[in-house]
């Protein structure tokens, strides 16, 4: 239990480290930018009206970043499906993902915060991406199911068959064998939808690859729920 709270602690920190890292370089670089612009003899009036904008933008991300933090302490409602959906095309865009993906969400309101369920929708997707060829089409299927007080969120991979015994052991929280691995993302997941009052399962497919399942409880007030099915991202 302890190594699974720290896996998330470490995991957040490093997410809103690097978050923050991107605002604030820029924000100091533009500023000495605009030091050595008033040591000219001339008034460079564009640039400095282009680094101070800069400025500004960047300011009001790293305004945004904090209050994600806040809302994190406070247990606001994040949306699931988005979180997935933006996942997803961060991942394509970093090319972490680079086969087809078949997704299929539906609008799901759940408490907590989306950096902390967004580091588990993260694990779940990266792991599948991973076990999974280029050209596989689909690689990984995506779909989202909602009851009357759950959302379920599954993640089929098509990778190879895997060995019961050598699935066990990763499961498990064995060392990973993946270069830089920790061999945290699973147990991480597994605490995160703990915490959020939900479970999390995976299990090999006879046919090769893995299901992934993630159950979290709706927000209590559910507002309407409206389908989004078949969507290629």
């Amino acid at each position: 239990r302890a190594m699974s709270r720290l896996g998330v602690v470490s995991q957040l920190s490093s997410i809103f480290a690097h978050e923050m890292g991107q605002p604030l370089s820029a924000i100091r670089y533009r500023t000495r930018a605009m030091q050595a612009l008033l040591r000219l003899p001339e008034l460079k009036k564009g640039m400095m009206e282009d680094c101070l904008r800069t400025i500004e933008e960047q300011s009001e991300r790293a305004a945004g970043i904090l209050q994600k933090v806040r809302a994190y302490a406070k247990g606001e409602t994040s949306r699931l499906d988005l979180l997935v959906e933006a996942t997803i095309a961060d991942l394509r865009q970093s090319g972490r993902i680079a086969c087809p993906v078949e997704v299929s969400t539906v609008r799901a309101v759940v408490t907590g915060d989306e950096l902390e369920l967004g580091l588990a929708v993260l694990n779940i997707l990266k792991n599948a991406a991973e076990a999974v060829g280029i050209d596989t089409d689909p690689g990984i299927a995506v779909a989202m199911q909602v009851s009357e007080r759950s959302v379920v969120l599954e993640v089929r991979n098509r990778g190879a068959v895997v060995d019961p015994a050598e699935f066990q052991k990763h499961i498990t929280g064995a060392p990973s064998s993946k270069t830089g691995g920790t061999g945290l993302g699973l147990i991480i997941i597994h605490s995160i939808a703990e915490a959020h009052g939900g479970s999390f399962a995976i299990r090999p497919l006879p046919e090769g690859g893995a299901q992934a399942r993630l159950e979290l409880p709706l927000e209590a007030k559910r507002d309407g729920i409206e389908g989004k099915k078949g969507d290629a991202l």
